[in-house]
Order: structure tokens, then sequence, then C-alpha cells
């Protein structure tokens, strides 16, 4: 009896010895993490987190989910370089794979994209992606999602939890916003120091948008964290807020009315490179050129020109490609039985004048 009692606490120790060994295991290296995400995918695993490649470059096994249906309801597409790049990717990897992809345009209406996945559950699909118009209208849609049985793909702009998507696919908003912000915050000291007021305005995307609302607070996070460490304060007065709908031409009009309303402006913070862009013209236009400081986020070349230029002075990347062939991919591998990452985030990259140049890709299709 008294062995046979040895022999189990020897057991025991044995399993416990077992199970230290394996919780002091060296961390792994991003280069490991990535190795081992390209490595699920070939042996037909969903990828566990995102891994960077090309942008133009597509990411699973040629038509290794032929047969596939995946719908993709877009919140709208024209007018936005973004939204017709998040969706000319999401059909190039959807070909790749052998996926047939049908793709809704609900042109910013919430009773449209309502219509438009139901049409997308009476097609029989076997996923379905939705970058949403309203984060919490668009729950009567996914609720009929779910009762189909179909897995649920969020892309870009978050909806409301209550969704519960079965992955996520978009770039950590509140955290590319910090990074542009303090890029910002940056520059800002290095040609005025800490001002008993810095006026600023904000041009956001629509009202109630959490993909709007985190990315801004981000921004104004970023920028008051800065000054708030090196000078225990931090004067930003926000003194307008507009919503340019993430369109170039409604946030050049936003910024004319803002700037003839607060020609003392020092910063505008705009939460897409279109839309930016498109505001430095209004800066220039009024002469307030060199006054105005613009910070925005999305990584297009034309935002890393201007940057360059001096018209902006700081953005993150934030790249629709990317977002368009890993949401394709995680549904594929959803419509396929596997297991996928409740939430993918996509890496982003804060970008100045120190960094812009090397960025830039003059022949970049975004």
């Amino acid at each position: 009896m008294k062995n046979k009692a040895i022999r189990i606490i020897s057991l025991i120790l044995v399993t416990l010895m077992c199970i230290g060994m394996a919780a002091c295991t060296a961390p792994t290296t991003p280069s490991q993490t990535q190795e081992s995400a390209a490595s699920n995918t070939e042996a037909g695993e969903a990828p566990s987190a995102y891994y960077y490649t090309d942008p133009e470059e597509v990411i699973g096994d040629a038509n290794s989910f032929e047969g596939i249906t995946i719908g993709f309801s877009q919140r709208s597409v024209a007018g936005s370089s973004w939204y017709e790049n998040l969706i000319r990717i999401a059909q190039a990897e959807a070909e790749h794979l052998g996926v047939n992809l049908i793709v809704t345009d609900a042109n910013g209406d919430l009773a449209t994209q309502i219509s438009d996945i139901e049409d997308l559950i009476a097609q029989g699909c076997d996923a379905i992606i939705v970058n949403p118009v309203d984060p919490s209208g668009i729950i009567a849609a996914t609720d009929m999602v779910h009762q189909a049985g179909i897995p649920l793909i969020n892309v870009n702009s978050q909806m409301e939890s209550t969704a519960a998507p079965t992955c996520f696919v978009g770039h950590d908003t509140y955290s590319f916003g910090y990074s542009a912000g303090t890029a910002l915050a940056e520059a800002f000291d290095a040609k005025n120091g800490c001002p008993e007021e810095i006026k600023a305005a904000m041009i956001m995307g629509f009202p109630k948008e959490l993909y709007s609302i985190q990315e801004s607070n981000g921004m104004i996070a970023g920028f008051t964290a800065y000054y708030l460490d090196k000078y225990n304060k931090c004067n930003l007065n926000i003194v307008a807020c507009r919503y340019g709908e993430w369109s170039a031409d409604t946030a050049l009009k936003e910024t004319d009315d803002i700037l003839a309303a607060n020609g003392d402006l020092d910063i505008l913070f705009v939460l897409d490179g279109s839309m930016g862009v498109a505001s430095t013209s209004s800066i220039q236009s009024a002469g307030l050129e060199g006054q105005v400081m613009v910070c925005c986020a999305g990584g297009r070349k034309e935002e890393l020109a201007a940057i360059q230029e001096g018209t902006i002075v700081a953005s993150a990347t934030c790249d629709p490609r990317q977002e368009g062939k890993w949401s394709v991919l995680m549904a594929a591998y959803a419509a396929s039985g596997a297991n996928v990452p409740a939430t993918m985030y996509i890496d982003s990259v804060g970008i100045n004048a120190n960094n812009a140049a090397e960025l830039y890709d003059p022949d970049s299709a975004y």
C-alpha cells in the first residue's frame, strides 16, 4: 500500500514538472509567430493571427475553397478610394481561393444593407462579410445571419458587441489614431511649444459610428498624452466637429465652413487620408497654409506625398487591401468549418516626415 502511494505521488510530481517545463518555455518572437501562422495556412488550418504580406499579394492557397460562396455586404463604395480598394482586393483574394464572392453596395443606407443581407442569406451563402452602415442598426440583419447558421465576419467598422460576429477583421482604430495624434503632437511642439490654447477642429466619418469614435478618441489621447508627459498640461481646445462621411468632397466643404468661423485654428484632425488631402486644399485657399497643422490616417500615397511636402504633418497606415483579403480568407475558413480567431487586428505604422519617404510608393494602387 505504501509503495502504491509512493508511485502515485511520483506520477503527480512528474506531471507537475512537465507542466512547469511547458510554462517556462521561451516566448516566441514575432517572426516565429508569423512562420507558425503561415504554416497553419499550408496545413489547412486558419491562421491564428495576422502576418504581413505585400498589400497586393493574395495570401491563401490557390483554389483551396472551390465551391464556397461568400456574401460581402459593403456599406458603400462610390466616392471612397479606401472602400474601392477594400472590395478590389477582396475580389482578387476570392478569385485566387476559388470562392464565389457576391458583393452588395448599400450606398450608405441601413435599410438597403439589411435587405442586401436578407438576399445574401436567401442565395445560400456559406459565410457573410459585413462592413456595417450603422453598428447598432445592423443587429436586425446579423440576428438573421445567426438564425440561418451562417458564419458572420465583421470587417473594417466594428458592430455593437451584441452582433456577436464569428471574427472581426480590421485595424485597431484607437491605436492607429493614437499613433497619428502622438506624431502630430511632436511636430506641433517642435514648432509652437506649449501655448496657452491649442485651437483644434475634427472631421469625423459618420455620426454614432464606432470606427469614427474610436479613431478620434485615439488621436486626441495620443496628442494629449504627449503634452501631459512633457509639460504636465495640455491646452487642447476642440472648437468644432463635423462629419465628412469618408468623402473628399464633403470634407472639403466642411473644412471651408470650419475655417470660415475659425481663422485662428491651429490643428485639424481628419480621420481619413482622402478627406485630409482635400482639407489641405481648403487651408491653402484660406491662406492658412503653415498655420493649420493637419493630422489624418490611412497611409495613401497622396498622404505620404503631402507629408513629404509639409501640407500634412502626421498619419498612420490603415490599408484597406489587408482588410479585404484577410476578411475573405477568414470567411472561407469559417465557411469550411475551421475555427477562426475572434479578432484579427491588422498592424499599423505611424507616419511622419521621418519615414514618409521610405513608405512612399508612387506606383501603388492605393
